[in-house]
């Protein structure tokens, strides 16, 4: 029996997402080198922006707004639901 039948199915998955990691990093560390130093720098600045604590909004959310406004064009509005 090989190696790989013998191995349950948690370690399956952290093998998996082991390699998944090892393999972005490595996809990440070419991206980078092929990158000019404004590019690199511009990166860095944007890494470095606050993020909202809160989840942004779904598509889902998006999608249904837009609905929304594209049946009331009008400002001030509403559509009710009942």
């Amino acid at each position: 029996m090989t190696a790989a039948l013998t191995l349950t199915m948690e370690d399956r998955k952290a093998l998996a997402i082991q390699q998944a990691e090892a393999q972005y990093q490595e996809l990440r560390r070419k991206w980078l080198s092929e990158r000019t130093p404004e590019q690199l720098a511009l990166i860095a600045a944007n890494e470095a922006k606050p993020r909202s604590l809160t989840r942004a909004p779904s598509i889902e959310k998006e999608r249904t707004s837009v609905v929304i406004r594209s049946q009331c064009p009008y400002t001030g509005l509403k559509l009710w639901r009942w």
